[in-house]
């Protein structure tokens, strides 16, 4: 199965093979293998890099967001399948502009420290959407996209639950 993933604004191409419990993955073609395996209970894997192991957390944040935490850092995530990847090749066809939307979404449970955008301001790619406080740490959300602020969901002091929408911001793409 092939996969889109983009980790920190970095966009792979994965090609994911799963036998006997064991999953390769090929990423941007470059003919390394990755081997990963995936502990049944506890959405912990494994990844075989070279001759090192490590262990990495990966809990679904919604339909195309994982929320990936390894060696102390926590990573959103998105990642697109084949179909979903067909689908929106097809709603950019014709070479005309159209409005696509990122959803900005919280990555963990948390309350809402801050909000430094509003409805309306310009936001650049890796611009700070939302200050979201969990674990007694303040995690600054990003925005992936850049383009203009369609709607804030959230304001300062609200909790939040993993997956819950913060901000959608629209862009023009050509």
């Amino acid at each position: 199965m092939r996969y889109e993933v983009e980790v920190a604004g970095r966009v792979y191409r994965i090609d994911a093979e799963e036998s006997d419990g064991e999953i390769d993955l090929s990423v941007d073609g470059d003919g390394r293998t990755i081997r990963c395996w995936r502990r049944e209970t506890d959405g912990i894997y494994f990844v075989g890099l070279g001759d090192r192991t490590i262990g990495i957390h990966i809990s679904p944040a919604d339909r195309t967001h994982l929320v990936v935490r390894a060696a102390g850092t926590t990573f959103p995530v998105r990642v697109e399948d084949e179909r979903e990847l067909r689908l929106r090749e097809l709603g950019n066809v014709g070479g005309s502009s159209s409005r696509v939307c990122e959803e900005v979404s919280a990555p963990m449970p948390g309350r809402v420290v801050t909000v430094p955008v509003n409805v309306g301001d310009a936001i650049e790619s890796g611009q700070t959407a939302v200050v979201l406080e969990a674990m007694k740490m303040e995690n600054e959300i990003r925005a992936e996209t850049s383009g203009k602020v369609a709607v804030v969901e959230v304001a300062a002091g609200e909790n939040v639950d993993m997956g819950d929408l913060l901000v959608r911001i629209e862009s023009m793409e050509s």
